[in-house]
């Protein structure tokens, strides 16, 4: 409740913004728990998450404050790893097929059954955008987000780069370049950060990927 919390006090005027306390984020929830993709089908995991908490928050916020002039939503994610389930979960913003396979005593049954799961109402996916900054390739955890622009997610999955400068500075060309234009176009009234430690350079979890600086980072979001 912390993260929905939060957009109340931010609503009421009480504060300009917040900052929650929160581990982790929950990016690798989706609307059905654990999130599978291509290149690891009998894998998936919740990476230590239990609720979506940004997700939640921001439906939160474009469902409760719709008339008080929230009706455009931003979620950015920049943890190492690609925010997987927040992907899923606004995937299911617009109407699709999920298709399922199980075993039984005649064989495999596979299953096509339809899937839509609104935050409001349709206009949902018009009004949701998310982004994600992660490492991908070499199997990195969730083996998936490549790099792509397909409304209303926005991929950029970057490469282990053995030049650790180079790789943060490419990280930071991504957000001005890419990231803050088309953030800009889509025009949100409120911004969601689903923040990541783990892209540290000294942190051996993302095993080398992204290989920030907290220092530079600051120093970036403090010009902006």
């Amino acid at each position: 409740g912390a993260a929905c919390h939060a957009v109340d006090k931010v609503m009421s005027g009480e504060f300009r913004n917040a900052f929650c306390v929160v581990r982790p984020p929950g990016h690798h929830a989706g609307p059905r728990g654990v999130v599978t993709c291509p290149e690891d089908p009998d894998g998936g995991s919740h990476g230590f998450c239990l609720f979506n908490n940004v997700a939640i928050a921001a439906a939160y916020a474009r469902h409760m404050y719709r008339h008080q002039g929230i009706k455009r939503v931003a979620i950015l994610d920049f943890d190492v790893h690609h925010g997987n389930g927040t992907e899923a979960l606004v995937r299911n913003l617009v109407p699709n097929t999920v298709t399922s396979s199980f075993p039984t005593l005649f064989g495999e049954i596979t299953l096509d059954s339809p899937s839509f799961k609104p935050w409001l109402d349709e206009q949902d996916s018009e009004n949701v955008f998310f982004v994600s900054l992660h490492g991908f390739g070499n199997g990195f955890y969730p083996s998936s987000g490549r790099t792509s622009s397909d409304r209303p997610v926005f991929n950029v999955g970057w490469p282990l780069h053995k030049d650790k400068d180079r790789a943060s500075a490419d990280w930071r060309k991504a957000w001005r370049g890419a990231v803050m234009p088309a953030l800009m176009d889509f025009d949100p009234d409120m911004i969601f950060l689903s923040c990541g430690v783990d892209g540290h350079r000294k942190d051996e979890m993302n095993h080398g990927f992204v290989a920030l600086q907290v220092r530079r980072f600051l120093m970036h979001v403090a010009r902006r």
